[in-house]
């Protein structure tokens, strides 16, 4: 009873302060309790699955003692309550056989077979000097770890074992092909420069020496520089998101698009493969790519101006039917705040843009932040539709409140990892979810007033679809809901050769709706 009344006071101190009334994004009341359900003291990474279960994974140095695990998972229903089928009554756990080793996780994904892989850095206590490598783990879908992926579920790495270095993946996908791809950066301790990684493993955690220079790639360019976000945007092209230091000290973002067979350099995008992208000289700092409709690209981050987009083509050239130099900034203002910027960012069905962030009280109290989200519309203005003039602030009696991380849920909802800091400084970890982050029209109209025509069904090998309206994308579910491919171009003709037979829901986005339809493979 202690705990539920100590459950309560964590949640009605960080419900937000507002008028009902002025609000349409709102906590769920019927998930977790009044909206909300505990989680790890220590998190920034989740995964939201097919069936709208949530995984969220943590380094668990802050929770456990010595000797004891280090890396968790937990898995949550889609009412927020745990899942007690997982791991070990709701929780994946690893312990290392040193008792030193510590974790610390950065990216998240599951494999098609539901597999569950977490990357990041890892370190051993008790130095001085904390030297951090590489690390992918690798857990099985009930949430224990997977022996037959490295050395009982663990790989390590490092570029290069001789010196001491500061090695750091920052996010994972894997392929069609089951092939794993992380990106990140390693930094010499000789001279504090970050070279940007990327690495692709076999799915037994053995590097794929077809990949690169024998399953690496190193940025060879001379500022220090490093990789955030991989993304597979369509069949043959690997899309890689980061920044640069120039010779100015300022940050510059920057695009690599790598041919998804052997991870050389698409010498057809920008310059020898690499784009760069600078605002007005000051910090650019990537956050995320998109592909969205007529096959262009979308970039996001931030800079001291506020949130930027700059929209390219497949050849990396800057779209002027965006803007007259392809590039936005958009400001946003936040009551009582210093003005918001981009921590997450998610494109909506719609292709309008829901951005996940912290800010600053503007009172400029100490480590006083509080989350704030905001929607942008596809032209990347401020949507004053939603919320509050087009911005939802969290405004809590915690101490500081950071976005962790963000996952949106077909329906609409969205859930929000956040960490804080409480008034007595314990730092804790909460999942919200909130209604209402979007709404789209689902099977609105028939298939014959768009002209939407899909054949042959029953399928034997490619899938026809003709629409005289634009095509966003195409997702295909089994009869489980699993989604098991997203076509993003190349609408008209769809290969299912490789796809076992059986039943198969098609979603297929046109414009601001949806529409399914079941098809069967032979």
């Amino acid at each position: 009873m202690k705990q539920e009344k100590h459950f309560l006071f964590l949640i009605l101190v960080l419900i937000p302060f507002f008028k009902m009334n002025a609000q349409t994004f709102v906590l769920d009341n019927s998930y977790g309790t009044m909206g909300a359900t505990t989680t790890f003291t220590d998190c920034n990474s989740s995964f939201l699955l097919n069936d709208n279960k949530l995984l969220v994974a943590s380094g668990l140095s802050a929770n456990f003692g010595i000797p004891g695990p280090t890396i968790g998972i937990k898995k949550y229903m889609e009412d927020g309550g745990i899942d007690s089928t997982f791991g070990v009554n709701g929780t994946g756990l690893y312990t290392p056989t040193n008792i030193n080793d510590r974790f610390n996780i950065f990216g998240i994904t599951v494999q098609s077979d539901n597999k569950i892989i977490v990357v990041g850095q890892t370190y051993a206590i008790g130095s001085f000097a904390y030297y951090y490598n590489f690390f992918l783990f690798r857990f099985n879908a009930e949430g224990t770890p997977d022996t037959s992926f490295g050395t009982n579920g663990l790989v390590k790495y490092s570029i290069n074992s001789f010196n001491q270095l500061r090695e750091r993946f920052n996010d994972v996908i894997v392929d069609d092909f089951g092939k794993i791809l992380v990106v990140g950066y390693t930094e010499a301790d000789a001279d504090s420069k970050k070279n940007a990684v990327a690495m692709r493993f076999l799915s037994n955690g053995v590097l794929d020496s077809s990949f690169a220079n024998y399953g690496i790639l190193q940025l060879d360019i001379s500022d220090s520089d490093s990789f955030n976000k991989i993304k597979i945007l369509d069949d043959s092209s690997i899309f890689i998101g980061g920044i640069k230091t120039t010779s100015m000290d300022n940050l510059d973002m920057i695009v690599l698009k790598l041919n998804v067979s052997n991870g050389t350099y698409d010498l057809s995008f920008g310059t020898n493969g690499i784009l760069t992208i600078d605002y007005f000289g000051t910090n650019d700092l990537f956050n995320d790519l998109f592909l969205i409709p007529n096959n262009k690209i979308m970039i996001a981050g931030s800079c001291l101006s506020g949130m930027i987009f700059t929209q390219i083509d497949e050849s990396g050239n800057l779209d002027i039917s965006f803007s007259d130099d392809g590039k936005n900034v958009t400001s946003v203002n936040v009551p009582d705040h210093y003005p918001a910027f981009i921590d997450n960012i998610s494109l909506l069905p719609d292709n309008k843009y829901l951005v996940y962030s912290s800010t600053k009280r503007s009172d400029n109290s100490s480590n006083n932040y509080d989350f704030v989200v905001v929607r942008i519309n596809e032209n990347t203005t401020l949507d004053t539709s939603f919320a509050l003039s087009g911005v939802f602030v969290n405004v809590t009696t915690a101490t500081s409140e950071y976005a962790s991380s963000m996952q949106i849920q077909n329906d609409g909802k969205v859930l929000l990892l956040s960490q804080f800091w409480n008034s007595s400084l314990v730092y804790s970890g909460v999942v919200f979810r909130y209604l209402n982050g979007f709404t789209l029209k689902v099977n609105a109209i028939s298939k014959e007033q768009h002209n939407l025509k899909i054949f042959p069904n029953p399928i034997l090998n490619n899938l026809e679809i003709l629409s005289d309206k634009e095509i966003y994308k195409i997702e295909i579910y089994n009869i489980e809901g699993k989604k098991i491919k997203t076509v993003s171009s190349g609408f008209s003709i769809i290969d299912f050769s490789n796809i076992a037979q059986g039943v198969y829901f098609l979603k297929i986005f046109i414009g601001e709706y949806i529409y399914n339809e079941k098809v069967i493979k032979e």
